[in-house]
């Protein structure tokens, strides 16, 4: 009964450490999005700022005058091209942040469910390995609680034609 005591403790650690090693994975994997998320996100603010830095030289430009006509239509269509690149990079920093909170969300919960296991594995008990005895015991319980369920299911389906038999006499 021990030995099968000592097994059950070391199974109950075995499945918790395959549910912490899952935890950890995914954490770790949501880790790397949050991590290339936040760098695609640095990276377009960055784009953004040479966009706004483009309008500006391009506004100060045709504020300043002394331009002739063929240069005005040259840095107006600059400047048109540079506002809707930094609008549509505004748009995808503004998508980007929304899939970085979301995944901000998923590491919290990535990091609750491996902390969650990190703790439920405290609380088993760390055994050493079985001795080869300790293995032979619980192969040797675990086949005659076998035979034992397959006699008793056997015992049942017995019963249950002996009813049906005599039920089917007393028909008669």
């Amino acid at each position: 009964m021990a030995a099968y005591a000592r097994n059950t403790i070391r199974w109950n650690r075995a499945c918790h450490m395959a549910m912490l090693r899952r935890a950890t994975s995914q954490r770790l994997s949501v880790d790397g999005e949050v991590f290339l998320l936040a760098a695609d996100i640095t990276a377009a603010r960055n784009s953004v700022e040479v966009e706004k830095v483009i309008v500006q030289r391009t506004l100060r430009r045709l504020l300043g005058g002394a331009v002739s006509s063929e240069r005005v239509a040259s840095l107006v269509e600059r400047l048109g091209t540079a506002q809707m690149k930094e609008a549509d990079l505004e748009l995808e920093i503004e998508s980007m942040e929304r899939d970085y909170r979301q995944l901000l969300l998923y590491r919290e919960a990535a990091v609750a469910a491996e902390l969650t296991e990190m703790a439920a594995l405290e609380e088993i008990p760390r055994l050493p390995a079985a001795t080869e005895e300790e293995f032979r015991l619980v192969c040797e319980a675990d086949r005659r609680f076998r035979e034992d369920s397959d006699s008793d299911a056997q015992s049942e389906r017995s019963i249950l034609l002996f009813r049906s038999n005599n039920h089917s006499f007393s028909d008669s």
